[in-house]
């Protein structure tokens, strides 16, 4: 018996001398020094993290490889690893843990840092306190079919409130599941916000909702809360932008000028009586946006423009930069883009033809060219005398210094502007030049120059002559800047005695 013993005394101290050898060496095997969860613990957290404690300082990429953590039901668990003094590895689940029963495994692949293997694989089991119950939709905004939603309810979140697409959940959510769990449609591109509990989740557009539109919020079993239960079934709800849908209309069209009666223009109908310095307003059955209505109005023959009105307004001013043309046909268009502030646009194209011979806008003209002969006796006074004929060489007599001819005009003239000449077309020379003498505005009617007067010398009998009164921008200009659009002319033939 003794000698049993000795041979065992023998033997252990051998294998002793062959394990500090064998650590001398850096040729001993690591072991698992602890573990957590510990082996059949119950009422883990399922945010709980997984801690594995070696007796070495380990190889992290091929301990790495030989753990894992697997669910009973779907297998391995993803997760993050971290070390902490070499010896200590700390694996995260990327998501919690949503099932009962849990076991970690580590293979004896897992090395130290000297390529030493682990000793013997290592199984733990343990189970987690979860919860089975499916998160529900406590409540939502919009409500579902609502209208008159803002377009921007983050420019002000407390006004608008109930603008804000939110929905709030009975429980904790798994954030990561919104994002194939939630759609909108239209598709509006946008960022998710969570509270602090991860119970209510708000969506902000990156843009402006569109008005007039309709939008559908759909919640899909894909959303599941922190333990993963899945939305029991998809939800649904609507709503719609804005909540003005007429579209505006044109009321009335006016051409007005201060101290005269303002002129309605009417859509097919050539109107006539406006000013060429009168400004348009037009009324609109609402409100519209004034940068719409100045993109939406073109004038033919052109003419550069402003719109005098507030932003937004139901009467907007047409203002020309300079006066229109006199006695001239224009023709305004306005398009159908002209919108309200809800977005929504006139119907149709509106077209108004109007010309500019008011009072105030018709160019001056010689009504009447007579002389003494013809019966004009001062004062004047209208039906006593006969007229030049205008198209034709009319017959006159040698003039006198008591012998006068008058040009009358339809309109009060500015004196300054008066530019009158007199050439021979046919005869002889004779007296010499022909010209104008005793040049007057006898003012008639009273305060008004509307009558020139005047009488010619160096004319001669058989000789025919033209008169001619200049027209055009340097021509005749009436007292409210008209001028005659073209140069007048009159022949007559200067009868012997």
């Amino acid at each position: 018996m003794k000698k049993i013993l000795c041979i065992i005394s023998i033997f252990a101290l051998a294998v002793s001398a062959c394990d500090r050898i064998a650590e001398k060496l850096e040729i001993d095997r690591p072991r698992i020094v602890a573990i957590s969860p510990a082996h059949l613990s119950e009422n883990i957290s399922n945010d709980a993290k997984i801690i594995v404690t070696f007796s070495k300082e380990m190889d992290y990429n091929k301990t790495n490889q030989a753990f894992s953590l697997s669910a009973h039901k779907t297998g391995n668990v993803e997760g993050y690893f971290r070390w902490t003094n070499g010896q200590t590895l700390e694996f995260t689940p990327r998501i919690p843990l949503s099932e009962n029963c849990y076991t970690i495994r580590i293979e004896s692949s897992a090395e130290d840092s000297k390529g030493n293997d682990l000793k013997d694989v290592c199984e733990s089991v343990f189970y987690v306190n979860i919860d089975l119950t499916p998160p529900e939709i406590i409540s939502h905004t919009p409500v579902d079919n609502a209208i008159g939603i803002h377009p921007d309810p983050w420019s002000n979140p407390d006004s608008f409130a109930d603008s804000v697409i939110r929905v709030r959940f009975s429980e904790p959510m798994n954030v990561d599941s919104i994002y194939p769990g939630f759609t909108i449609m239209p598709a509006v591109e946008g960022i998710f916000l969570w509270n602090e509990t991860h119970t209510e989740v708000a969506f902000r557009p990156i843009n402006d909702l569109l008005l007039k539109t309709s939008y559908t919020v759909t919640l899909n079993t894909a959303i599941k809360d922190r333990h993963g239960n899945a939305l029991v079934e998809n939800y649904s709800y609507r709503f719609t932008v804005g909540d003005d849908f007429t579209a505006p209309e044109i009321v009335s069209i006016i051409s007005e000028r201060d101290g005269i009666d303002p002129v309605q223009l009417i859509e097919g109908t050539e109107t006539s009586g406006c000013e060429k310095d009168a400004r348009i307003t037009i009324t609109f059955s609402e409100p519209v946006v004034r940068e719409k209505v100045y993109d939406a109005i073109r004038i033919t023959p052109s003419k550069s423009f402003y719109v005098d009105a507030p932003t937004v307004s139901s009467r907007m001013t047409i203002v020309f930069h300079e006066p229109l043309e006199s006695e001239t046909a224009y023709e305004m268009t306005i398009s159908p883009s002209i919108t309200d502030p809800g977005g929504n646009i006139i119907q149709r194209e509106y077209r108004y033809r109007f010309i500019t011979n008011g009072l105030h806008s018709t160019r001056p003209q010689p009504l009447c060219i007579t002389d003494t002969l013809h019966g004009f006796i001062e004062p004047f006074e209208e039906g006593t005398y006969e007229c030049f004929a205008h198209n034709a060489i009319e017959p006159v007599t040698i003039y006198h210094n008591d012998e006068f001819m008058y040009i009358i005009f339809n309109k009060e003239i500015k004196p300054e502007r008066m530019s009158l000449s007199i050439t021979r077309v046919h005869g002889s020379s004779g007296s010499g030049l022909p010209k104008t003498n005793g040049i007057d505005w006898p003012m008639t009617p009273s305060g008004a120059f509307h009558v020139y007067t005047f009488f010619l010398s160096g004319i001669d009998a058989n000789n025919i002559y033209r008169l001619t009164i200049r027209g055009g921008e340097s021509g005749i200009e009436d007292a409210f800047g008209n001028t005659m659009k073209e140069d007048y002319h009159q022949l007559f033939k200067v009868l012997a005695e």
